[in-house]
């Protein structure tokens, strides 16, 4: 019971940034703690900073030993409703994948209750940074940064940073100190869809749509040549300009 208080007053000091907020227990054995109705009322304030607590028994055999069942039966009553949904009996070598692999996969079965299945959070955060399967859509998330070397979206570096000094001073990854929420991210930029057909040719990175109507994001905008031959648009790189364009049509 100390332990989950513990964690709920961890959140409760944490920056209200907008991120799920989820608590993993695994053991692989029982879950000793006598007083019930502490861990009943530490489970009620976790409840109240909106964190999901999922329970993972972990065994070395196929079969569930009485160790294993044992186990279940104790660490059940610490994890969120539905319980079934927000707890798993696993092979050890199964956690990395079925456990962390999957937290963030709407398809999975902890990832599924932590991500909504159209990609935003089932408690209207942020999605993860891995969903933005477009360059525009990756940068206009102020916690996400664009990869040329993978064509992958993925968490900013600007994350990392704890301390508004150190966040003001990573200029070279655009970081931004967000007062109110106590929190390092990336400055905020805007997306080429919010643009107007008269402002979109003003923005470097916009171009308007084929029929002129709407502002959408310009193609092959890669810093690296890596990047830009593994474009799926059908980029080539200009080893003369460093510059990464679209291949011109040959019909």
């Amino acid at each position: 019971a100390k332990g989950l208080t513990d964690v709920a007053q961890m959140f409760h000091a944490s920056p209200n940034d907008g991120r799920q907020r989820v608590l993993i227990i695994i053991t692989d054995g029982q879950v000793f703690d006598p007083d019930t109705q502490a861990v009943l009322q530490a489970r009620g304030e976790l409840d109240k900073e909106r964190v999901q607590v999922f329970g993972v028994v972990v065994r070395k055999a196929t079969a569930h030993t009485a160790i294993d069942d044992l186990a279940e039966q104790t660490l059940k009553p610490m994890v969120s409703v539905p319980k079934d949904d927000h707890f798993q009996n696993l092979m050890i070598d199964e956690v990395p994948t079925l456990v962390l692999g999957e937290i963030c996969d709407p398809n999975g079965k902890f990832g599924r209750l932590v991500v909504g299945t159209n990609g935003s959070s089932s408690t209207g955060v942020n999605k993860p940074c891995k969903q933005h399967t477009l360059m525009g859509a990756c940068n206009a998330d102020s916690g996400c940064a664009w990869y040329d070397a993978t064509l992958s979206c993925a968490d900013t570096p600007c994350m990392q940073h704890c301390e508004e000094i150190p966040c003001r001073n990573d200029t070279a990854n655009k970081c931004a100190w967000d007062s109110t929420k106590g929190l390092c991210q990336k400055e905020p930029q805007v997306g080429c869809d919010s643009l107007s057909a008269g402002e979109c040719p003003k923005n470097p990175k916009c171009e308007l749509s084929k029929d002129n109507t709407t502002c959408v994001d310009k193609k092959c905008l890669h810093d690296t040549e890596q990047g830009c031959v593994a474009d799926p648009d059908k980029c080539v790189w200009n080893n003369i300009d460093q510059e990464c364009t679209e291949k011109p049509c040959n019909h």
